[in-house]
C-alpha cells in the first residue's frame, strides 16, 4: 500500500466520450462510400464481384453494411457514452 500526501490512492480522471462533427463526416463518408460501391456494382457489375486480393464480394453485402454503418454516424455520442456505462456496469 503506497503512501500519498492527502491519505487516499487519487482516483483517476472520467473521460467524457467526445464524437466530434470531423468523425461523423468520416464515419459516414465510409458508410456512403459502401453503400454506393455496392449499388453500382450492383446496377453495372452483376451480383458479386473481386476485391483486390481476388476475393469474392457481394453487392449487396456492401449495401446491407453501409446503412448501419451512416446510421451509426447520426446517434449522438451521450447514447454512446450511457450504453458503454451500462455495459459496463
Amino acid at each position: 500500500m503506497p503512501f500519498h500526501i492527502a491519505g487516499h490512492k487519487p482516483k483517476p480522471a472520467v473521460k467524457t466520450f467526445r464524437f466530434s462533427i470531423k468523425n461523423r463526416f468520416f464515419i459516414g463518408a465510409i458508410g456512403l462510400f459502401c453503400t454506393l460501391g455496392g449499388i453500382y456494382q450492383y446496377t453495372y457489375g452483376g451480383l458479386i464481384g473481386q476485391n483486390w486480393l481476388h476475393q469474392p464480394v457481394y453487392s449487396t453485402s456492401l449495401i446491407a453494411i453501409g446503412v448501419p454503418v451512416i446510421l451509426s454516424s447520426l446517434v449522438p455520442s451521450t447514447w454512446i457514452e450511457k450504453a458503454a456505462k451500462w455495459i459496463a456496469s
